[in-house]
Protein backbone atom coordinates (compact mmCIF):
# COMPACT_ATOMS: atom_id res chain seq x y z
CA UNK A 1 0.00 0.00 0.00
CA UNK A 2 1.17 3.50 -0.79
CA UNK A 3 -0.16 6.83 0.48
CA UNK A 4 1.26 10.08 -0.84
CA UNK A 5 -0.04 13.37 0.56
CA UNK A 6 1.38 16.86 0.13
CA UNK A 7 -0.33 19.98 1.44
CA UNK A 8 0.63 23.00 3.54
CA UNK A 9 0.29 21.09 6.83
CA UNK A 10 1.48 17.57 6.00
CA UNK A 11 3.81 15.59 3.83
CA UNK A 12 2.89 11.93 4.25
CA UNK A 13 4.41 8.91 2.55
CA UNK A 14 3.47 5.34 3.35
CA UNK A 15 5.55 2.71 1.63
CA UNK A 16 4.87 -0.89 2.69
CA UNK A 17 4.93 -0.81 6.51
CA UNK A 18 6.53 2.56 7.34
CA UNK A 19 4.93 5.98 7.20
CA UNK A 20 6.94 9.19 6.93
CA UNK A 21 5.08 12.20 8.30
CA UNK A 22 6.39 15.73 8.11
CA UNK A 23 4.14 18.17 9.92
CA UNK A 24 4.50 21.87 9.16
CA UNK A 25 3.11 24.98 10.82
CA UNK A 26 0.33 25.29 13.38
CA UNK A 27 -2.36 22.61 13.36
CA UNK A 28 -5.94 23.35 14.29
CA UNK A 29 -9.32 21.67 13.86
CA UNK A 30 -9.08 21.51 10.04
CA UNK A 31 -5.68 19.81 10.06
CA UNK A 32 -6.77 17.37 12.78
CA UNK A 33 -9.82 16.40 10.67
CA UNK A 34 -7.64 15.93 7.59
CA UNK A 35 -5.22 13.76 9.56
CA UNK A 36 -8.09 11.64 10.90
CA UNK A 37 -9.47 11.14 7.39
CA UNK A 38 -6.01 10.04 6.20
CA UNK A 39 -5.71 7.59 9.12
CA UNK A 40 -9.14 6.15 8.30
CA UNK A 41 -8.01 5.63 4.68
CA UNK A 42 -4.85 3.94 5.90
CA UNK A 43 -6.72 1.57 8.21
CA UNK A 44 -9.26 0.71 5.52
CA UNK A 45 -6.66 -0.23 2.91
CA UNK A 46 -3.64 -1.34 4.96
CA UNK A 47 -2.65 -4.94 4.24
CA UNK A 48 0.22 -5.37 6.71
CA UNK A 49 -0.10 -5.92 10.43
CA UNK A 50 3.24 -4.46 11.55
CA UNK A 51 3.62 -0.69 11.32
CA UNK A 52 6.22 1.99 12.08
CA UNK A 53 6.42 5.74 11.67
CA UNK A 54 8.94 8.51 11.43
CA UNK A 55 7.54 11.91 12.35
CA UNK A 56 9.52 14.98 11.36
CA UNK A 57 8.36 17.78 13.66
CA UNK A 58 11.22 20.19 12.95
CA UNK A 59 8.84 22.65 11.25
CA UNK A 60 5.83 22.03 13.48
CA UNK A 61 4.48 24.89 15.56
CA UNK A 62 2.72 23.58 18.64
CA UNK A 63 -0.82 22.61 17.73
CA UNK A 64 -3.93 23.89 19.37
CA UNK A 65 -4.35 21.59 22.42
CA UNK A 66 -7.87 20.58 21.36
CA UNK A 67 -6.63 19.69 17.87
CA UNK A 68 -3.67 17.83 19.41
CA UNK A 69 -6.07 15.67 21.43
CA UNK A 70 -8.05 14.95 18.25
CA UNK A 71 -4.81 13.89 16.56
CA UNK A 72 -4.20 11.68 19.61
CA UNK A 73 -7.50 9.89 18.91
CA UNK A 74 -6.37 9.23 15.34
CA UNK A 75 -3.01 7.86 16.46
CA UNK A 76 -4.81 5.73 19.04
CA UNK A 77 -6.87 4.14 16.25
CA UNK A 78 -3.65 3.03 14.56
CA UNK A 79 -2.26 1.59 17.80
CA UNK A 80 -5.49 -0.32 18.49
CA UNK A 81 -5.85 -1.83 15.01
CA UNK A 82 -2.24 -2.49 13.97
CA UNK A 83 0.97 -3.77 15.51
CA UNK A 84 2.37 -0.24 15.85
CA UNK A 85 5.91 -1.36 16.64
CA UNK A 86 8.03 1.81 16.47
CA UNK A 87 7.60 5.56 16.31
CA UNK A 88 10.62 7.79 15.63
CA UNK A 89 10.21 11.51 16.23
CA UNK A 90 12.61 14.13 14.88
CA UNK A 91 12.70 17.59 16.47
CA UNK A 92 15.06 20.55 16.64
CA UNK A 93 17.51 20.45 19.54
CA UNK A 94 16.59 24.04 20.45
CA UNK A 95 13.00 23.05 21.32
CA UNK A 96 13.73 19.51 22.48
CA UNK A 97 12.21 19.61 25.98
CA UNK A 98 9.13 21.62 24.98
CA UNK A 99 8.34 19.48 21.93
CA UNK A 100 9.06 16.20 23.72
CA UNK A 101 6.75 17.16 26.60
CA UNK A 102 4.02 18.28 24.18
CA UNK A 103 4.24 15.16 22.03
CA UNK A 104 3.96 12.81 24.99
CA UNK A 105 1.31 14.90 26.79
CA UNK A 106 -0.96 15.31 23.78
CA UNK A 107 -0.19 13.32 20.62
CA UNK A 108 0.91 10.11 22.37
CA UNK A 109 -1.11 10.42 25.58
CA UNK A 110 -2.21 6.93 26.74
CA UNK A 111 -0.75 5.29 23.63
CA UNK A 112 1.68 2.46 24.21
CA UNK A 113 4.07 2.66 21.25
CA UNK A 114 7.84 2.22 21.41
CA UNK A 115 8.89 5.82 20.72
CA UNK A 116 12.29 7.46 20.52
CA UNK A 117 13.11 11.12 19.91
CA UNK A 118 15.98 12.23 17.64
CA UNK A 119 17.64 15.41 16.41
CA UNK A 120 18.60 13.98 13.01
CA UNK A 121 16.40 12.10 10.55
CA UNK A 122 19.31 9.84 9.64
CA UNK A 123 19.50 8.61 13.25
CA UNK A 124 15.74 8.02 13.32
CA UNK A 125 15.93 6.08 10.05
CA UNK A 126 18.80 3.96 11.41
CA UNK A 127 16.82 3.14 14.56
CA UNK A 128 13.80 1.96 12.54
CA UNK A 129 16.08 -0.12 10.31
CA UNK A 130 17.62 -1.69 13.44
CA UNK A 131 14.07 -2.66 14.40
CA UNK A 132 13.62 -4.52 11.11
CA UNK A 133 11.91 -1.94 8.92
CA UNK A 134 12.91 -1.20 5.31
CA UNK A 135 13.25 2.53 4.72
CA UNK A 136 14.79 2.41 1.26
CA UNK A 137 11.87 4.11 -0.54
CA UNK A 138 11.37 6.67 2.22
CA UNK A 139 15.09 7.45 2.21
CA UNK A 140 14.91 7.98 -1.56
CA UNK A 141 11.91 10.27 -1.18
CA UNK A 142 13.56 12.37 1.56
CA UNK A 143 16.81 12.60 -0.41
CA UNK A 144 14.88 13.77 -3.51
CA UNK A 145 13.05 16.40 -1.42
CA UNK A 146 16.37 17.71 -0.11
CA UNK A 147 17.71 17.97 -3.67
CA UNK A 148 14.61 19.89 -4.77
CA UNK A 149 15.12 22.36 -1.91
CA UNK A 150 18.65 23.25 -3.10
Amino acid sequence: MTIEVDNKAFCIRLYTDVVYLKATGHHGKEEAAFFDKTVDQLLLEYEQSRFASICNFKDLILSDPIAALEINKSISKIARKLDYACNAIVIKPKFFEIMKAYVFSFYLKNINVKTKVFYKESDAFAWLEENGFDLKRINQFVDNEKLKAL
